[in-house]
C-alpha cells in the first residue's frame, strides 16, 4: 500500500524559505530592470557609481569613486570601506554592467539576512517554525523590504550584526574559539560596511562584564577573548581612522552638536517617529500585536538579558544621531531592527504554542497578511515622482543618456546630491547645485578640467549672457534639460 509523501521539518523549511524568497522576487520583479529611481536614490546613486568606476575604471578597492569631480580631477570619496560596492564591481566585469546586476545582488544579500535572523532565533532556542516565521516577518519588514534590491550598504552592515549576534551567542553556549572569530569577522563586516553598527559590539562588552560578575569563566580567558575580537576589528577601525578626517562638513560626525533644529522641528521629528517612522517602516501592521506581546514577555526571558544593553546603545545612538536622521533617513534606524523583530518573534512564539487554536490561526492570518501590507505600502517608493531631482531628467535619461558618449565631461546643474543626475545620464564630470554656477567657475572647468558639455535644468544660469558666453551651441531641448556644447579651451583663450 502505497503511504502519502510527507515533509520533515527540515524539508518543509526549505519549502516555505524557497516560497518566501520567490514571493518576494515576484513583488520586485518589475523594478529589477528599471535604473535606480526613488526615494533615497541620492545614496543609491552614490553607491551606485562606486561600483560603475570599480567596473569600468579602477579596481583599487581603496578608492572608490563617484562621478563629480573635486579640485578639477579628483573623484574619489571614502566613506564606509566599499567592500560590497567593489564585490558587485568586479561581478559586473565578468557578467557585464546593468542595473539587474546590482539589484540581484542585493536580493541575494536580503536572503542572507533573512537566513541570518533565522539562525539567531534558534541560537536563542525558538523551535524552527516559529524562527522561521520570525524571520519572515522581519523580511518583510518594509525598510527591508525597499532595500532588498536597491543599492545600500546598510543592508549587507544589517547582515553582518544579525550574523554576530547569533555567533556571539552561541559561543557563550559553546565557547568554541570557531563561533568567536566568526562573530568577530561579522562585526567587521558590518563595520566595514557601515560605521554605526561598531555599536553592536556593546553585546560583547556586556558578556565580558556578566561573566567578571558572575565568575563563570577565568579572567584571563576573557581578556583573551577580548583581545582576539580587537585585534579582528582592527582593519576597519584603521580605515576609519585614515579617511575620517577627510569627513570635514559631514553633519554626522558632529551629530545633535552641529546643525542644531530648534523645538518646533524637533517636535515635528518626534511626532513623525511616533506616527510614520517606527509603526509603518520599521514595524508595520501584521506584526503590531506581536511586537506588543514580546514587549510584555520580554522581561521573563532569561537569555534575552543582554538584550538590554543593545537596547540602550540604539537609543543612545538615535539621541546623538536624532538631527541626521530626521524624518527621511530610515536606513539609518536598522540597527533598531534586531532588537525589535526579536520582540515580534517572542509574539510569533507565544501564539504558535498557545493552546488555544485561535492563536495559529492568527498567526496564519498575520502571516498571509504580512507581504501584501509590506508590497501596497511600499510600491510607491520606486516611483519617478519620489526621486529627488527634475522629473524631466529622469523622464528622458535614455535620450541624455545616449546623446554623448560615456567618456563624455560634463557640467550639470542643478542636483542637491552631486549623484543623480550623472548617474541618470551617465556622465562624469562637474556637478552643480541650487544655480550656483558662476562663469569663473565654468571658465576653469573648460580650461583645466577638459569639460565638454553642459546638461542645464535652469535657465536663471543657462540664460545668463556671462554664462552664454562659454555655450557654444544648444545641441538638445528635452523637457526642462537643455543640452550645450561647450567653448573648447582654445576658442576661449
Amino acid at each position: 500500500m502505497n503511504t502519502p509523501f510527507k515533509l520533515n521539518k527540515t524539508q518543509l523549511l526549505g519549502v516555505l524559505f524557497g516560497l518566501m524568497f520567490a514571493m518576494s522576487f515576484l513583488m520586485h520583479m518589475r523594478w529589477l530592470t528599471v535604473e535606480i529611481q526613488g526615494i533615497h536614490a541620492w545614496r543609491q546613486c552614490q553607491t551606485a557609481w562606486n561600483i560603475r568606476n570599480f567596473c569600468r575604471h579602477d579596481a583599487n578597492i581603496f578608492n572608490p569613486r563617484v562621478a563629480h569631480f573635486r579640485d578639477i580631477d579628483n573623484n574619489i570619496l571614502r566613506y564606509e570601506f566599499p567592500v560590497m560596492q567593489w564585490t558587485i564591481g568586479m561581478l559586473q566585469r565578468v557578467v557585464g554592467e546593468h542595473v539587474i546586476v546590482i539589484r540581484l545582488s542585493m536580493f541575494l544579500i536580503g536572503i542572507w539576512l533573512a537566513f541570518g535572523f533565522y539562525y539567531l532565533l534558534r541560537t536563542l532556542e525558538f523551535e524552527k517554525i516559529p524562527a522561521f516565521l520570525g524571520s519572515l516577518f522581519f523580511y518583510f519588514s518594509p525598510v527591508i523590504y525597499y532595500y532588498q534590491i536597491n543599492p545600500m550598504p546598510d543592508l549587507m552592515a544589517l547582515g553582518g550584526a544579525i550574523w554576530y549576534v547569533h555567533f556571539i551567542l552561541k559561543y557563550e553556549k559553546t565557547r568554541r574559539r570557531k563561533d568567536l572569530i566568526l562573530a568577530a569577522v561579522c562585526l567587521l563586516l558590518a563595520t566595514l560596511c557601515k560605521l554605526p553598527f561598531l555599536m553592536f559590539s556593546i553585546i560583547s562588552i556586556h558578556f565580558f562584564l556578566a561573566n567578571i560578575f558572575r565568575k563563570t569563566v577565568p579572567f584571563l580567558q576573557l581578556v583573551r577573548d577580548a583581545a582576539i575580537q580587537l585585534l579582528i576589528i582592527v582593519p576597519a577601525l584603521a580605515w576609519y581612522a585614515w579617511v575620517m578626517p577627510g569627513w570635514e562638513g559631514n553633519g554626522i560626525l558632529a551629530g545633535i552638536f552641529a546643525n542644531q533644529i530648534d523645538h518646533e522641528r524637533t517636535m515635528f521629528i518626534l511626532k513623525y517617529h511616533a506616527n510614520r517612522m517606527w509603526p509603518h517602516e520599521l514595524l508595520y501592521k501584521p506584526v503590531w500585536i506581536l511586537a506588543i506581546i514580546g514587549l510584555v514577555l520580554w522581561h521573563w526571558v532569561k537569555q534575552l538579558r543582554w538584550m538590554y544593553s543593545l537596547v540602550f546603545i540604539t537609543f543612545v545612538y538615535l539621541a546623538l544621531q536624532f538631527n541626521m536622521i530626521s524624518t527621511s533617513h530610515d536606513y539609518y534606524m536598522m540597527p533598531f531592527l534586531v532588537w525589535l523583530f526579536i520582540l515580534v518573534a517572542i509574539g510569533v512564539k507565544f501564539l504558535y504554542e498557545w493552546r488555544w487554536k485561535i492563536g495559529r490561526i492568527a498567526l496564519t492570518a498575520l502571516v498571509c497578511y504580512a507581504p501584501y501590507n509590506t508590497y501596497k505600502s511600499s510600491d510607491w517608493k520606486w516611483f519617478i515622482q519620489s526621486t529627488m531631482l527634475e522629473i524631466d531628467v529622469l523622464s528622458h535619461r535614455e535620450a541624455l543618456k545616449d546623446l554623448l558618449g560615456k567618456d563624455a565631461k560634463c557640467v550639470m546643474l542643478n542636483d542637491d546630491s552631486l549623484h543623480i543626475f550623472p548617474y541618470q545620464i551617465d556622465k562624469m564630470g562637474y556637478v552643480i547645485y541650487r544655480d550656483q554656477l558662476k562663469a569663473p567657475n565654468l571658465r576653469d572647468m573648460i580650461t583645466m578640467g577638459d569639460a565638454r558639455f553642459l546638461y542645464s535644468t535652469s535657465r536663471i544660469v543657462d540664460e545668463k549672457p556671462e554664462i552664454q558666453a562659454y555655450l557654444k551651441q544648444q545641441i538638445l531641448e528635452a523637457g526642462k534639460v537643455r543640452v550645450f556644447e561647450l567653448k573648447t579651451k582654445e576658442e576661449i583663450e
